[in-house]
């Protein structure tokens, strides 16, 4: 009987038909003279008296819908009225294509593999997952790096290791589609503080092309059907952003974990192992009894956090390369606090680096969500006043750049900053409002006639300066007055990478610098 091969492909925006054409070079390249075809053409050239060998790239579209060349042969298998064997002399690969961002991911490939599979046709292989929220690094240079460590310590033979944490959770998998995320937002968060709904509005970068750190401005807004009354700010107050993991550190996590991204948007329930030896065991508030592990990572773990000794203790023990397991030991060793300083926290690795570097390292999904510290709120001072914003909010805030190299496996943001510069127009931001306990302005026990009778120096490098913008919105008439009184003459802006435009001014690089030039003056007004 003859055999057929086919490279076939479901293509919407050219991916999957760009690597099915590699597959068919390759093909080619080994003379096995196969023929590339659209899925659409298959029932054209379908002929089932000979035997057939087909590899299949497919992706989803829209809301899990096959793409408009691969729509026919999809309605095709999925008929009812073919019979079970219809495809038995089918033998297939399938590759498929999708963004894991969206609930229906794989949704096209799945359909065309089920519809298969009950039509006879055999799987070579288990099928292929192809995720556009993935993270991919080249990383063999870092990992020589960060095996090169101290001849003293690598040569100990008695290592002083902490005992590993007691095993105490337990996961089970619910053969249901996660979808929900409210219950994120009724976890506790400290003293019980609860959480607003606001709307994305306006994003602006406020410094120059090419700065070397630069600032960007976004401004938030409450909702129509919010009661202003329940949302009371004042300047030097803080609003906690609810963050975010981005979508593709996850998904490199849960692939490295025994490969569960196929279950990743899948119910599961994490309870106490009832077998566990640790004393007192319960689950952390943080962590929702029934979620999924996508949701757990994603809005529950701190994955960007340096990992801890602890955690590279219990890593250790699931290192199957025995010098990967020597080197993680010394890492957590009392002999190598300096090499772990040096090497993890001052480099501010993440997770993903470790696992990128040991890559026999594959710890039980559990072990992580016990260790791993919880995702926190990150604080940005508002940069208005709620008398001058009205039901807007402005934020100021720094881009943090960390380069790919000293241990990191690939560039990225600072994780807050991602979140931030990932909004658009309309999304829907969650927040919280922390009030500080010492940073107001005017004191509260005082009113604001006495208040501006105190002189006031305010120091802020950066965006530091941001809830000063607020202080003197808070008191702009009566500064205003001073500017016309000339009771109000100086500011003072200090640059640590003064531009030529100073006119020949003197253009201070440091704030002590103004404080020493102008120290009578500064004396005089400092409260006694």
């Amino acid at each position: 009987m003859l055999i057929i091969n086919f490279v076939v492909y479901g293509s919407q925006t050219g991916q999957s038909e760009a690597i099915a054409k590699i597959i068919y070079e390759r093909a080619v390249n080994i003379s096995l003279t196969p023929q590339l075809y659209i899925l659409n053409d298959f029932e054209n050239k379908f002929n089932k008296n000979n035997n057939i060998l087909m590899v299949i790239v497919c992706s989803s579209t829209g809301d899990g819908d096959p793409p408009n060349n691969a729509a026919e042969f999809v309605r095709f298998i999925g008929q009812s009225t073919l019979p079970n064997n219809f495809l038995c002399n089918v033998s297939f690969a399938l590759l498929g294509l999708g963004d894991s961002n969206y609930s229906t991911f794989q949704g096209t490939p799945r359909k065309i593999e089920k519809c298969m599979v009950h039509l006879g046709a055999k799987r070579l292989f288990a099928s292929g997952v192809a995720d556009d929220q993935f993270l991919f690094f080249n990383n063999d240079s870092i990992s020589c790096n960060f095996f090169l460590g101290d001849e003293k310590v690598s040569s100990d033979v008695n290592l002083r290791v902490p005992i590993p944490a007691i095993p105490y959770l337990s996961s089970f998998i619910i053969d249901e589609i996660f979808v929900s995320l409210n219950e994120f937002y009724e976890l506790e968060f400290e003293n019980k503080i609860k959480t607003k709904k606001f709307f994305s509005l306006h994003g602006l970068e406020l410094t120059n092309v090419g700065a070397l750190k630069s600032k960007h401005e976004i401004q938030i807004q409450f909702g129509n059907d919010d009661n202003l009354s329940d949302i009371q700010y004042e300047p030097g107050d803080a609003f906690y952003f609810i963050i975010r993991n981005r979508d593709a550190e996850v998904n490199y996590i849960l692939h490295r974990l025994l490969n569960l991204l196929s279950v990743a948007n899948r119910k599961c329930q994490i309870v106490v192992d009832t077998s566990t030896k640790k004393s007192n065991a319960v689950l952390p508030k943080y962590i929702p009894e029934i979620s999924s592990y996508r949701y757990i990572f994603t809005y529950c773990l701190d994955i960007r956090r340096a990992p801890s000794r602890p955690l590279l203790r219990v890593l250790a023990n699931y290192a199957t390369d025995e010098k990967e397991r020597r080197r993680l030991l010394e890492l957590c060793s009392a002999q190598g606090v300096n090499e772990f300083t040096s090497f993890v926290r001052q480099a501010n690795l993440s997770l993903i680096d470790i696992l990128a570097v040991f890559t026999s390292c594959r710890p039980p999904i559990c072990r992580l969500i016990e260790l791993l510290p919880r995702l926190v709120p990150r604080p940005y001072s508002a940069a208005c006043t709620q008398s001058h914003q009205d039901k807007r909010i402005r934020f100021v805030y720094s881009i943090m750049t960390f380069p790919k190299g000293t241990g990191r496996c690939y560039k990225r943001c600072g994780l807050a900053t991602d979140y931030l510069m990932s909004l658009n127009v309309g999304d829907y931001v969650e927040i919280m409002l922390k009030e500080p306990t010492n940073f107001r302005f005017p004191p509260r026990s005082l009113n604001l006639i006495d208040a501006l009778h105190i002189p006031l120096i305010m120091v802020g490098p950066g965006t530091g300066v941001v809830p000063f913008i607020a202080f003197l919105q808070y008191i702009r008439n009566e500064m205003l007055s001073y500017v016309d009184d000339e009771i109000l003459s100086d500011l003072f802006v200090c640059e640590s990478r003064p531009t030529d435009n100073t006119n020949g001014r003197f253009s201070p690089s440091y704030v002590q610098s103004v404080l020493k030039s102008n120290g009578q003056r500064v004396y005089f007004n400092l409260p006694y």
